[in-house]
């Protein structure tokens, strides 16, 4: 789902490092719309960071001094979730995280992937787990819960070997 329009996208691809402060006022008023119950502001807001972490990502802008872009998308990511969930749209909520998950390890595979990306990727892969592992647990999907555990695991040990050995 595509939260920006097509201006805002090739602003942010045009100008990456610019969407930092963005990045961080959706994020905010993600925050404050989910806490006040403005479930649909906050879905706007947080797929709107998620979005643009996920373009500074792919434009690989690294500035040292900001928040890496692999956290920025997973943190909006996880809070989109956190508002589907409290929309009651739980079925979403897992399909986010399991795409999010999905993507990570995907990431962490890619060897023609710059280092720090498959780093990132690989911090990361450990929260997502333990988000998608609790939304499944909660919907009773306790069977699933132990394969994502042993391909996170497996690909986990597989990247860190790769990259740090």
């Amino acid at each position: 789902m595509s939260f920006l329009c097509t201006r805002h996208r090739q602003n942010v691809t045009a100008a990456p490092a610019k969407a930092y402060p963005t990045w961080r006022r959706l994020m905010g008023d993600g925050a404050k719309a989910h806490k006040s119950g403005d479930y649909r502001q906050a879905h706007d807001c947080f797929g709107s960071a998620s979005e643009i972490a996920s373009l500074i990502l792919d434009k690989r802008p690294l500035d040292h001094k900001q928040l890496h872009p692999m956290d920025m998308w997973v943190r909006a990511t996880h809070n989109l979730s956190a508002t589907l969930n409290a929309a009651g749209e739980h079925a979403a909520a897992e399909n986010l995280l399991r795409q999010l998950h999905r993507d990570l390890l995907s990431l962490c595979q890619l060897s023609n992937k710059q280092r720090h990306m498959r780093v990132a990727a690989l911090a990361c892969l450990d929260i997502a787990l333990f988000s998608l592992t609790s939304q499944l647990g909660k919907s009773g999907k306790i069977g699933d819960i132990y394969d994502l555990i042993s391909e996170s695991e497996r690909v986990g040990d597989a990247t860190a070997s790769q990259l740090f050995h």
